[in-house]
């Protein structure tokens, strides 16, 4: 018999179908060969595929035998009575959830009972919404009987208490346990016929998983305390949770499950969909008031506009919110003819965002401007401008100096216009979305044409910049102007390149002075003082109050020798952890270290956690990165100091130029791991620590070759220092390292080796210890 022979066989045996794994791992073949052979099946029509994840085959003559469409296809459907069905997932059925609308009626209408069904999401995505409209559209088109059961259970609801959740679900034989009084009947008997719906599935624990895959994979189970003959039952499976199926679940029920899908949170459903589910909700609570129902327009905005974390569920809440209070205000008006929903009656969490009431406004329009758009919430860059260059005129200051202030003045600003777009990041949304993005697409163009280096942060700030520009021109408040100013030529040339670019693009065209103002923008940094200001960052997602108290805590616990770091508290996006005025700030400072509740997605930056700050080992981690970071004094001679962040590669460029035995950069990663721990025991300055790490490694290679050269005797260690006996911390510290060497490089270094270096390591300058 050929082998697609026994796969068709093997088909015909299935129930619930097969996949090219199950008849790979079945007929010994590869996967490969084994889905060529069940495709080549299909096209024959001797075999039929099912939509889902994995593919699934059945027999094209089961399915004929038992007279039912192939779930692949799903049987045609009256126009569904959709809008008879109150139930918000089915918005969207024509769009985002068009694919997981067809794959679960495919499953569900599965011969003989169905496919088990498993929906993720985040909460508030409308996964038991989907439950239930899958059973209304069974019910509607006669796939299941007008009495079939819908019994949904949140095994949320009894985790604390695993056993009487498992009383609910499996029921429970009367003398069980203490308190079984009765038989008691288990939801599992209730859906018997019809569908039953698991919602947070993975609050089951083990035990109630493992029955749980029994039920779906034999159609038997028992009551708790049962023993006789397994009861069996005929039910559609449907699961959800919010959690990862894959890490919650048990393999074997995992894997049982079919069809899994996934429904998309609020933010990924497009507008139309929002606007949609909104009316719904709208019109759903004027039908129990029995009063026409009416929103004011920014109010409108705001509920479409809004960050909803909770989804669909938040915004029906918040929609019921404001009908309350509206409702609330109606009964003291009985004659008004319809209740109308103010900015007022909004939850307190929307009404932060008041502003998103002026964002959807024509590009540029002059019509329908806001009443405040006057309102510039950045300082006055002109004024403060005019106002330091007159005084330093009056000071009788050279245009170096002018120019340094200016570019100072200038990187203050860029700071203010991160920190109020940060700070208003969750109720603030510019004027205009698309003058927004076609002014960042128009910057970042114009500056890779030039090939300039400008960062991302700066492109930010000069984008707010020209908005805050427009504003004010488009207000009738007086303009000020930027006082002459003399940028250099290269960068007035790319200014006035971005200038020519936003007119043609946008039809914006700038005056002189906001041309040397984006000069100064593109300067601002080149004319930074070196080195950098150290600084930490403290972040927290709790709220910009805790990010505050901890800037202060590190204020006030700072060791005397570290009264040159800055701290910043800083807010950051808690679902992205990322933050543009983070970005700005390693860009103009040294930062050298985030301290917070949450690390911020940021390359390159050390993190530590507030909790373990508080710890004396955290704080001691900080004090070492502190050292680590503490600028390069500068010596008698004038001469720049060596600095603990240079000792690993000089030592490693030293040994290279010396040593011929050994890997030197195999050594250094060795001793990089020990070097905050022998700076704790021996308090090195750095010029000591370089001497001694040298002294080894260069040791090191000479005990290796006369280890090596078998016509050698081996080398004696040096003549100790003389002085009194180390410590036996700093023996110990020199033993332990040696003993890893020793085993990394296969040598044995002499008796009192460690003594001898411990020796060394507290020597002064002149030898002595």
């Amino acid at each position: 018999m050929k082998k697609i022979n026994w796969v068709e066989q093997l088909i015909h045996r299935s129930q619930d179908g097969v996949t090219a794994q199950t008849v790979a791992a079945e007929l010994n073949l590869d996967r490969s060969t084994a889905s060529r052979y069940l495709n080549e099946l299909v096209k024959n029509k001797k075999a039929r595929k099912i939509i889902g994840r994995p593919v699934r085959y059945i027999s094209a003559t089961g399915m004929e035998n038992q007279g039912s469409p192939s779930p692949a296809h799903p049987p045609s459907r009256t126009p569904v009575s959709r809008e008879s069905l109150s139930f918000p997932s089915l918005i969207g059925v024509d769009q985002s959830l068009q694919t997981i609308l067809e794959e679960a009626l495919a499953a569900l209408f599965y011969p003989p009972n169905g496919l088990p069904i498993m929906l993720t999401g985040e909460t508030g995505t409308g996964k038991s919404y989907l439950a239930k409209t899958l059973y209304q559209i069974a019910i509607s088109d006669r796939r299941m009987e007008p009495d079939a059961p819908f019994i949904a259970f949140n095994c949320a609801e009894y985790a604390q208490n695993p056993e009487l959740l498992m009383a609910q679900l499996f029921g429970v034989k009367k003398g069980a346990y203490t308190g079984a009084q009765a038989d008691k009947e288990s939801l599992v008997e209730k859906a018997d016929g019809g569908i039953l719906f698991l919602d947070e599935i993975h609050r089951l624990p083990p035990s109630g998983q493992e029955m749980l895959f029994y039920l779906m994979d034999q159609g038997t189970y028992r009551r708790l305390g049962e023993t006789g003959a397994a009861r069996r039952v005929n039910i559609r499976m449907v699961a959800a949770t919010t959690e990862s199926p894959q890490k919650a679940l048990l393999p074997t029920l995992y894997r049982r499950f079919s069809v899994k899908l996934t429904l998309p949170p609020l933010r990924k459903r497009g507008p139309q969909e929002r606007e949609r589910l909104l009316q719904f909700f709208l019109d759903e609570e004027a039908r129990k008031m029995h009063v026409p129902l009416r929103m004011a327009p920014e109010c409108r905005t705001v509920l479409l506009r809004y960050d909803c974390p909770g989804n669909i569920g938040q915004l029906k809440s918040d929609v019921q919110i404001a009908c309350a209070r509206a409702f609330l205000r109606h009964l003291n008006h009985p004659n008004e003819d319809e209740i109308v929903i103010r900015f007022e009656d909004l939850p307190h969490n929307l009404r932060e965002h008041k502003r998103v009431s002026q964002t959807v406004k024509p590009l540029l329009s002059g019509k329908e401007r806001p009443k405040d758009l006057s309102e510039n919430p950045f300082p006055n860059i002109y004024d403060e401008c005019r106002r330091r260059k007159e005084a330093l005129l009056g000071q009788n200051a050279s245009p170096t100096e002018i120019d340094q202030e200016m570019q100072e003045i200038v990187s203050q600003y860029i700071l203010s216009l991160l920190e109020s777009a940060e700070r208003n990041e969750k109720q603030f949304i510019p004027d205009n979305r698309e003058l927004e993005l076609k002014l960042a697409e128009i910057l970042h163009r114009s500056v890779q044409e030039l090939n300039i280096p400008v960062s991302s942060t700066q492109l930010t700030a000069l984008n707010l910049h020209i908005q805050s520009y427009l504003k004010r021109s488009g207000s009738s408040s007086r303009m000020s102007s930027l006082p002459p100013a003399n940028p250099k030529a290269v960068y007035k040339e790319i200014a006035q390149k971005i200038a020519d670019d936003l007119e043609q693009g946008l039809g914006i065209s700038l005056p002189d002075h906001e041309i040397d103002l984006i000069s100064l923008f593109l300067t601002a940094h080149k004319g930074r003082k070196s080195p950098k200001q150290r600084l930490i960052a403290t972040v927290c997602l709790t709220g910009e109050g805790s990010a505050v108290s901890l800037e202060d805590w590190l204020k006030e616990n700072l060791p005397k020798s570290d009264q040159d770091v800055a701290v910043k508290s800083v807010q950051i996006d808690p679902m992205s952890r990322r933050s543009l005025m983070l970005e700005y700030l390693k860009e103009e400072f040294d930062l050298i270290a985030v301290v917070g509740t949450v690390p911020p997605d940021l390359d390159d930056v050390y993190y530590l956690p507030v909790w373990e700050l508080y710890q004396p080992h955290g704080f001691q981690r900080l004090v070492e990165r502190l050292n680590e970071t503490r600028p390069v004094p500068v010596g008698k001679d004038g001469e720049p100091k060596l600095s603990w962040q240079q000792i690993p590669d000089l030592i490693l460029q030293g040994l290279l130029e010396t040593v011929v035995h050994y890997n030197p950069r195999r050594f250094v990663e060795i001793i990089n791991k020990e070097m905050s721990t022998f700076r704790q025991v021996f308090q090195w300055d750095p010029e000591r620590e370089l001497g001694c790490w040298m002294h080894l490694g260069v040791y090191t290679d000479r005990l290796l070759k006369t280890q090596l050269d078998a016509g050698r005797k081996q080398e004696e260690p040096a003549r100790p220092i003389e002085g009194t006996h180390p410590p036996s911390t700093q023996i110990f510290v020199w033993k332990k390292l040696l003993q890893q060497l020793e085993g990394i490089f296969h040598l044995e270094y002499p008796t009192g080796t460690a003594e001898e270096l411990a020796r060394l390591s507290s020597a002064a300058p002149d030898g002595t210890v």
